[in-house]
């Protein structure tokens, strides 16, 4: 008797220790390369190339498959795909899926984006699947490196945006403390000079700039430079194909800034520097005009001007 009731909690115990998703394997999946679908526009849209390994013996009928992705440390809108595909028993399938990513938060990612370069991602998510136990939740939790197919310059060649080196940093606002020693007002400051040259065939409009600053180690805010009217710039090797745009500002925290200040308000002083962002440009690349991002990431070292 007593034989029989072990035999039976037995019985009861694997059972209610063995999951239905542990019942049927766990696919493997590998991001091969990403292919950049259209230029940048608020959003940034990715195919992700990818082989999905059945590791079980069954057929798995896949519903949808819902995913976030994190590259280069940009994480992706929620993604859901609903076309159902089949994964066929101990067989690898080969397929693309859509990524869609922030532009606004993907600057240094855009700078990267290009054919040839590899990219770190992290993939999480769930398939929904019919199997032989029923429709099952099986889970997606990869990461690694996988290189960029198609990129940025497959269909624009990135301007190259800089600083005017003779041109240096020029505070407009000293700012104030926070209370109670002062109305807690932002350090303002201009960058003199930023100089983008187009490196495309096509000629382009420069429409806007979004960009933060970062002077000795302390970012700005982010910050909108808007020119009064749209500049044009000529296509590479001809005459124009450079311009100027003036007095871009940047708002800094008084507090985080005011070693550095110390130190211009004596007259002339270098600072490094970094500037991160994004310039909207406008071009008519065959089918009409269209607006697009392109990334801006340059440094360097230059004046820092307190005005008299």
């Amino acid at each position: 008797m007593k034989r029989g009731i072990l035999g039976l909690l037995s019985v009861i115990l694997i059972t209610a220790g063995c999951s239905l998703d542990s019942m049927f394997q766990q696919p493997q999946v590998t991001v091969i390369d990403y292919e950049l679908v259209e230029l940048p526009g608020d959003t940034t849209k990715l195919l992700i190339e990818c082989d999905i390994k059945n590791m079980d013996s069954h057929d798995g009928d896949v519903k949808s498959v819902t995913y976030v992705a994190v590259i280069e440390g940009v994480t992706s809108l929620n993604m859901t795909y609903t076309t159902p595909f089949t994964m066929k028993g101990n067989q690898t399938l080969r397929m693309k899926l859509p990524l869609t990513l922030p532009t606004a938060e993907a600057a240094l990612l855009l700078d990267k984006l290009n054919a040839g370069k590899s990219l770190n991602y992290t993939v999480t998510g769930k398939f929904t699947a019919d199997t032989f136990l029923g429709t099952q939740e099986l889970s997606l939790n990869v990461s690694g490196t996988a290189a960029v197919e198609v990129g940025i310059e497959d269909f624009f060649i990135q301007p190259f945006v800089e600083m005017n080196e003779t041109e240096g940093f020029y505070v407009t606002d000293i700012g104030s403390p926070p209370p109670p020693f002062g109305s807690n007002q932002p350090v303002k400051i201009n960058i003199k000079e930023v100089i983008v040259s187009n490196k495309d065939a096509h000629n382009a409009t420069v429409k806007q700039m979004v960009y933060t600053v970062n002077l000795e180690g302390v970012n700005s805010e982010k910050m909108t430079y808007t020119p009064s009217s749209p500049i044009p710039i000529s296509n590479t090797g001809t005459p124009g194909a450079q311009i100027v745009m003036s007095n871009l500002p940047m708002n800094f925290s008084y507090a985080s800034l005011i070693g550095v200040l110390n130190f211009a308000a004596s007259g002339s002083y270098y600072v490094d520097y970094t500037i991160i962002g994004t310039v909207l440009i406008e071009a008519d690349l065959g089918s009409g005009p269209i607006e697009f991002y392109l990334p801006v990431n340059t440094s360097g070292s230059n004046t820092l001007l307190v005005s008299p």
